[in-house]
């Protein structure tokens, strides 16, 4: 017998199977919603067995399909892991990574973080040179996940359960792979150090590419830019940083009457993350409050500058615009937004309060329909990663900076390329203040998108956006390197 392995990561342990869990197990089995891409539910009996069929296999090997515990929340919500492929296929003999969730813990992302703690250790520990995983053709929440590990699916790859019958509507199944290099080059998370601070900060990609760092907005954490975007830019050769700003996410927390900040220091933040990670030069990507820092380090660090990309911000500094007295349609539409944000009310749980922000979503999205699921796992991946209530010293901070807004004409002074992207029906910063970005940045474009608000939670949606900012950075960068 080999000693078992526990493997922990922030949120979850995955651990040997215990026979209580085994109760626990038999009402997942029995749940339709979690059964829906298997040929039936299962009975107590056949559940067990199943049950017993992992529990033995990580005693003999070490590994396995492992039950999965959330300390301090539930003590079972289902298994992750590795696993011999058990059948013969064309891919075979094979290591699959694979996962059973109970329902009530469905988007947590708590499949993903398994599953990629999984990949490393099968990487890392096993030495294995590549990890399979599949699923029924219309589990598409499954693809999801896979896709967000890193794994690629191709069609040709596609085939029939062999352990399914003929008549089966399950049995044609999709197949997504990851070889380790692929593995290496695909997610990294660290802390970076400045002085007493530490900034939260993940990667995608090959670091020997260019770089692109992605710079969130007023109270967003890193996961504002979802996997798939992150994923889109890396695919087309940029090594993608996201960040968690001070006081949200996994980042310090700070006093604010002991330390206050400013958006300068938020730049400084940017560019420190940078000397961190050894890059000279990178492309700066930002949303809302990630635009007006964006705009900072264009000013501030031209030579660590390839590019810019603005989104949802307005100027740094007091333009033409500014002066301009708010019609009563500008007014009424500030007015309603600020009405729907002080209407959320706090929910006892992370679900509770996601649920209770959709409405602040879908009037952020505007024309565009909202995608619920994507909107909820950004509200609970911030609820749970930002421990207390200093994400609020954003507020304050900009409160300060707009307060202190000069006419400086410093805007002028930015010479790289950047791209302003603005949506028409943007309700918290008006159309209106994009367009001035644009007007006051001599190199710049502006790209105003139809039915846009300030929020892009739409699969569709996001994906122009990441199209468009490839465009512009690969532009960009070509015309970098004609000098």
């Amino acid at each position: 017998m080999i000693h078992p392995v526990t493997i922990r990561t922030r949120r979850l342990i995955l651990r040997p199977w215990r026979e209580e869990d085994l109760e626990l197990y038999a009402l997942m089995n029995a749940d339709p919603r979690v059964m829906e891409y298997f040929p039936s539910t299962l009975s107590r009996e056949e559940s067990d067995r199943q049950a017993h069929l992992m529990m033995n296999e990580i005693p003999q090997n070490g590994w396995g399909f492992w039950a999965v515990e959330v300390p301090d929340v539930a003590k079972f919500i289902g298994w992750i892991g590795l696993r011999k492929v058990g059948f013969f296929a064309t891919f075979t003999p094979a290591v699959e990574i694979a996962w059973r969730i109970a329902f009530d813990h469905w988007g947590h992302g708590y499949a993903t973080e398994g599953a990629r703690a999984c990949l490393q250790y099968g990487f890392e520990i096993l030495k294995l040179k590549e990890i399979v995983s599949f699923t029924a053709f219309a589990n598409q929440r499954s693809q999801r996940v896979m896709q967000q590990i890193g794994m690629h699916h191709s069609p040709a790859d596609d085939f029939d359960h062999p352990k399914l019958s003929v008549d089966c509507n399950l049995r044609r199944h999709v197949l997504y792979r990851i070889k380790e290099d692929e593995w290496k080059r695909s997610f990294a998370s660290c802390n970076v150090k400045i002085g007493d601070i530490y900034l939260h900060t993940e990667s995608f990609g090959n670091s020997a590419d260019p770089a692109c760092i992605l710079i969130a907005g007023k109270m967003s954490t890193a996961r504002f830019w979802s996997d798939a975007f992150c994923q889109y830019l890396a695919k087309h050769g940029f090594f993608t940083i996201r960040t968690d700003h001070r006081d949200v996410g996994e980042s310090s927390q700070i006093e604010w009457q002991k330390t206050p900040y400013s958006m300068s220091d938020l730049a400084k933040d940017a560019i420190s993350i940078l000397n961190c990670y050894g890059i000279k030069k990178a492309h700066f990507v930002g949303n809302s409050m990630g635009g007006w820092i964006c705009q900072r380090i264009g000013v501030d660090y031209p030579e660590r500058i390839l590019s810019l990309v603005i989104i949802s911000a307005g100027p740094i500094e007091i333009t033409e615009n500014d002066l301009m007295s708010l019609t009563p349609k500008e007014q009424e539409i500030l007015d309603n937004t600020s009405k729907i944000f002080h209407s959320v009310k706090e929910g006892k749980t992370a679900d509770e309060t996601a649920q209770n922000f959709l409405p602040v979503w879908r009037h952020l999205n505007a024309e565009i329909p909202l995608d619920e699921e994507m909107a909820k796992k950004f509200t609970i991946d911030f609820l749970t990663r930002t421990k207390n209530k200093n994400a609020k010293n954003h507020d304050l901070m900009m409160q300060k900076f707009l307060s202190q807004m000069k006419r400086l004409n410093i805007l002028q002074k930015i010479e790289r390329p950047t791209l302003v992207i603005h949506g028409d029906k943007d309700p918290v910063v008006l159309p209106r203040h994009g367009k001035a970005v644009a007007d006051a940045i001599p190199k710049s474009k502006l790209v105003m998108i139809k039915g846009v608000g300030h929020s892009f939670f739409n699969q569709a949606l996001e994906e122009k956006i990441a199209k468009l900012v490839v465009d512009h950075i690969r532009k960009a960068g070509s015309m970098d390197n004609a000098f």
